[in-house]
C-alpha cells in the first residue's frame, strides 16, 4: 500500500513539474515598431542604406538565454512591408508573439535579427555562403520576456543595420585560379 502511495505522489511531482515548465516559457512579439515613431532603432537597410521595403529581403529572430550562448532560430521567415505607413514603415517588422522554448518568463532573451535576400537562399545560414547575396544581422540585444496574459516585450531596442554583400573567401578564388591554371598546363601536353 505504501508503494503505490510513493509512486502516485512520484507521478503527481513529475506531472506538475512538467506542466509547469511549459507555462513558465516567457514570449516576445517579435516587432520593430518603435514607442517613438521618430526614432532610428529597429531599422533594416539594404546594402545601399535604404530601409527595406520588398518582400525579397527576409528577417528572423534568433535568440539565446546568454549573450555569449548559442542562437536558435525563434520566429519564422518574416517578409518586408513593401507599403510604407502607419503603423509600419519600411525597414520596421511586425510579425508576431512567439514563445521562447527553455526560457522561463522573467528571464532576459538575448537576441539577434538575421535578414538576407530570400532569392539567394532559403535559410540565412545558405545565403551567407552565397557569393554576392545580400545579409546581415544585427547587433545583440536584450529584452526580459513575460508569460501570459502579460503583454510582451518588442524587439525594437536593436541598433539598426545594413545588409553587407557576402564576398567569397581569397581561399575560395586561389583554389578556383589553381585549378583553372592546372586544367591549362594539362591541356597543353
Amino acid at each position: 500500500m505504501k508503494i503505490r502511495n510513493i509512486l502516485a505522489v512520484a507521478v503527481a511531482i513529475v506531472a506538475l513539474s512538467s506542466s509547469s515548465t511549459v507555462f513558465a516559457q516567457g514570449q516576445v512579439n517579435f516587432s520593430s515598431l518603435p514607442l517613438d515613431p521618430a526614432s532610428a532603432t529597429g531599422v533594416v537597410k539594404d546594402s545601399s542604406g535604404s530601409p527595406l521595403h520588398t518582400s525579397a529581403f527576409v528577417a528572423q529572430l534568433w535568440g539565446s538565454s546568454t549573450v555569449n550562448g548559442t542562437f536558435s532560430q525563434i520566429s519564422g521567415t518574416y517578409s518586408f512591408n513593401t507599403v510604407s505607413g502607419t503603423p509600419v514603415l519600411f525597414g520596421q517588422i511586425s510579425d508576431s508573439i512567439y514563445t521562447v522554448s527553455g526560457i522561463a518568463a522573467g528571464s532576459s532573451l538575448f537576441y539577434q535579427i538575421r535578414a538576407w535576400t530570400i532569392a539567394d537562399g532559403a535559410t540565412f545560414a545558405a545565403a551567407s555562403s552565397k557569393a554576392g547575396a545580400q545579409v546581415g544581422q544585427s547587433a545583440t540585444a536584450s529584452v526580459t520576456l513575460t508569460g501570459a496574459p502579460s503583454t510582451p516585450p518588442n524587439t525594437d531596442n536593436f541598433t539598426s543595420f545594413s545588409l553587407a554583400t557576402v564576398v567569397p573567401e581569397p581561399g575560395v578564388l586561389a583554389l578556383g585560379l589553381l585549378g583553372g591554371a592546372v586544367l591549362l598546363f594539362r591541356r597543353r601536353k
